[in-house]
């Protein structure tokens, strides 16, 4: 069976699956630009402590955590948060092993689908400029990279939800 053909299943994230993944956060390139493994760890407690506070000029609404699976075996994290201006910030990581096939621009893709997202027009987030890895992958999911690095040396990233916003 092809990857895009592979069925992902986005299971809310628990402490037995953090420790599942937390491994991953022992690579070179997930510590480089995610962090080591209190990036994971820190997860149910933003999950509790999210809603309700200010990010960048906007309110938290809600937050929400996913571990991904494709054929019983983990394969992404993605964390979001979900604002009161119909946008919601997204951070992903992907297993090591499974990085290059595909999966991240899936998950990406996916996020839409979701039930827990279905007031978001527009997904928001930043990359390292140096992450050429997560720029291919977000420009494969549909996602505008900025060019220029901000104040805090990212590069922006969104993609709108294109039948909310008609788009395409």
């Amino acid at each position: 069976m092809h990857q895009s053909e592979i069925k992902l299943n986005f299971v809310p994230i628990t402490s037995d699956a953090i420790k599942e993944t937390e491994g991953w956060f022992d690579d070179p390139d997930t510590q480089r630009f995610l962090g080591g493994r209190e990036w994971v760890r820190r997860i149910p407690a933003l999950l509790q402590d999210s809603p309700g506070a200010e990010f960048r000029g906007r309110r938290v609404l809600a937050r929400y955590a996913w571990v991904v699976y494709a054929t019983g075996r983990s394969v992404g994290i993605v964390d979001v948060e979900r604002y009161d201006d119909r946008t919601a910030g997204i951070a992903l990581a992907v297993a090591p092993a499974m990085r290059g096939k595909g999966i991240g621009r899936r998950i990406l893709s996916s996020l839409e689908t979701l039930d827990e997202l279905a007031e978001v027009e527009t997904f928001i987030g930043a990359v390292e400029p140096e992450n050429e890895a997560a720029r291919r992958c977000m420009r494969s999911a549909r996602f505008e990279v900025a060019e220029r690095v901000d104040e805090e040396g990212m590069l922006r990233i969104s993609r709108s939800v294109a039948w909310k916003t008609g788009g395409s």
